[in-house]
């Protein structure tokens, strides 16, 4: 039961990010974008807070470090994770 709901925390957190790249380069401007962006953030921050109680603090943050970067980078700069 646990690997499936860290499966889908996983897959939660990667979608966030997803959604906050797509929304960068969407037709809003401004304000909107920022809110946008930052709710997105908020989101995948929950997300990692609940995953963390299955697999730890430090993995939980590396593994939300090294999905953000790869999704929003393209992967560059991967190293900055620890």
């Amino acid at each position: 039961m646990a690997h499936s709901e860290i499966r889908q925390l996983r897959e939660r957190i990667e979608q966030e990010f997803i959604s906050m790249r797509l929304g960068l380069y969407g037709l809003a401007a401004g304000v909107a974008k920022h809110q946008f962006i930052e709710a997105r953030m908020h989101q995948a921050g929950s997300y990692e807070d609940q995953l963390a109680t299955h697999v730890g603090e430090e993995q939980a943050a590396l593994f939300t470090c090294w999905t953000y970067i790869q999704l929003t980078t393209e992967g560059e700069g991967a190293d900055y994770c620890g």
